[in-house]
């Protein structure tokens, strides 16, 4: 009986050390795609994605695919929140996941923290890949946010290009009549 309890402790006492041991890992928020999936993203769709950690969990990356449902949109990236603990953090758009295919675009580094944007713009049909990288976690309680936002070509935008085509045909007549 005594054997029993010993061995009884003994295999609690080692489940209760691996799952200390497997404590420190990266997590995954997110109203968006899960990691490697895709998700279908219109103007006006809002979607964040948290990731956290804690130290020695090392070096990772994840990929987020969207699929655009216009032409018109201009996806903004931007990071919620001051990076910490993050080393070497990399936010990168991509024709391809995991950064495969074209680079369109990439952010890292103090621009990163500061929260600076990266604008986009999207053809309808087309499936883009924002992937997160970083080379080592530093301390606990690390985290980042990431938002994405699908906003329309801003309407003075369209009325200054419609502006300038009318004016360079305008000149282009009157050229042809001289």
């Amino acid at each position: 009986m005594f054997k029993n309890l010993v061995a009884a402790v003994a295999i609690a006492f080692a489940a209760v050390t691996l799952t200390m041991g497997t404590a420190n890992a990266i997590t995954l928020n997110t109203n968006g795609p899960v990691a490697g999936g895709t998700i279908g993203i219109s103007q006006g769709d809002v979607y964040t994605m948290e990731i956290g950690g804690d130290a020695a969990d090392g070096a990772g990356s994840y990929s987020f695919g969207f699929l655009a449902a216009t032409s018109f949109a201009t996806i903004e990236t931007n990071s919620l929140n001051p990076i910490t603990g993050f080393v070497g953090a990399v936010v990168t758009w991509s024709t391809g996941i995991n950064g495969t295919g074209s680079i369109l675009g990439s952010i890292s580094g103090a621009a990163l923290a500061a929260g600076d944007e990266l604008l986009l713009a999207m053809i309808s049909g087309q499936t883009y890949w924002l992937t997160a990288t970083w080379t080592d976690v530093s301390r606990n309680g690390s985290n980042f946010d990431l938002r994405v936002e699908a906003v329309p070509v801003p309407l003075p935008l369209l009325l200054l290009g419609t502006a300038l085509i009318g004016m360079g045909t305008l000149a282009r007549r009157r050229k042809v009549a001289n």
